[in-house]
């Protein structure tokens, strides 16, 4: 509870509404990622917010030093935000697409390889 009372305070008194509105997109985005699989919640929040001060410039160096937790997990939520990001920057849907167009045309053939193969041994 005393983590979002700050949280709360920091985002809306001090930086801005517009700070927690980037905030939540960092959140709604980390959900691309496998960051709930390998952190609590808490530590998400608490990387979003700061990926969120370094694309606001805000600084969040006293606050985040008051929270007592580990800066290098932290930093690894960061991270891994800063590399969905880089690949959802480059991610191509027609080359996906081609990609599971090829995915289709070898199911079908091996699916008709398997039935021609069926017939052929009498099943």
């Amino acid at each position: 509870i005393r983590i979002l009372f700050r949280w709360y305070v920091l985002t809306y008194y001090v930086c801005g509404l517009r700070f927690v509105f980037q905030a939540w997109r960092i959140v709604n985005d980390s959900l691309r990622s496998d960051l709930c699989f390998l952190y609590p919640p808490y530590l998400i929040a608490i990387g979003c917010l700061h990926f969120a001060s370094i694309v606001k410039n805000q600084d969040l160096s006293v606050w985040l030093g008051g929270l007592n937790i580990c800066t290098e997990e932290i930093m690894e939520v960061t991270q891994i935000l800063l590399d969905t990001y880089n690949l959802m920057k480059h991610y191509q849907p027609r080359a996906i697409q081609g990609i599971c167009n090829k995915l289709k045309m070898f199911v079908k053939n091996k699916d008709h390889a398997a039935g021609n193969y069926r017939r052929s041994i009498g099943r």
